[in-house]
């Protein structure tokens, strides 16, 4: 069984405790993030939960996301997961062009990355840990935090974040194959093999209708 199907995913409860917590309502310091404060840092701690909600990424396809992965084709918008340029994925099939959910622009990503060099990573602040892994240290980090808020459970964990993501895919109906390519899932049909995939542009109808029971309008307006 892999890891991933030891996972479930983040229950409404969760959802609402970790999207109301310090960490976006406000924190006493960038080391005291579960505490509440007047601070609020849009930063990679900020940024990569709600990339993984929306994107449905794996922590260590966000963690490692450079300027340059971000870019623009006939007004969509995506990520463009690959390797290279010190950077791994999991799988081949892992290499996709993903859609930044509209939720995510809305919040002001795109302003967020914007200028710099496009070499730079998104998230510097998040440091590679003793495997040479970004994700370590924020998978440790992330674990703390979910302790001290309230939303740690023996069944869930980042990854449960990829859960709700497919979760929410099938809620508003997305064919499979959608689903596969936006996930970065081996399709192995037949119809699979022919065609050049998933447009874009259908790709992005189907992120865009991704829906979950959380109110972000205060983070909008902040």
């Amino acid at each position: 069984m892999a890891a991933g199907d030891l996972r479930e995913p983040y229950s409404a409860d969760q959802l609402a405790k970790i999207f109301g917590s310090p960490l976006y309502t406000g924190h006493r310091s960038d080391d005291c993030r579960y505490k509440p404060g007047s601070l609020r840092v849009r930063d990679g701690y900020f940024w990569v939960p709600l990339i993984a909600l929306f994107c449905g990424m794996r922590l260590g396809e966000v963690v490692q996301l450079l300027k340059s992965d971000v870019k623009q084709e006939n007004g969509i918008w995506y990520f463009d997961v690959r390797g290279g340029d010190g950077k791994s994925l999991k799988s081949a099939s892992s290499k996709r062009r993903l859609p930044i959910h509209h939720a995510l622009i809305e919040l002001g990503f795109l302003e967020f990355v914007a200028g710099g060099p496009v070499s730079a990573r998104v998230f510097p602040e998040i440091k590679k840990g003793a495997d040479g892994y970004a994700s370590h240290n924020f998978s440790k980090w992330w674990g703390r935090y979910a302790a001290h808020v309230g939303f740690k459970a023996d069944r869930t964990a980042f990854h449960s974040f990829r859960h709700n993501f497919l979760d929410g895919l099938r809620a508003a109906n997305s064919p499979d194959y959608i689903n596969k390519a936006l996930m970065g899932h081996i399709d192995k049909s037949v119809h699979a093999g022919y065609g050049s995939g998933a447009p874009l542009s259908a790709l992005k109808e189907a992120i865009d209708k991704v829906v979950y029971p959380i109110d972000l309008a205060e983070l909008k307006s902040a």
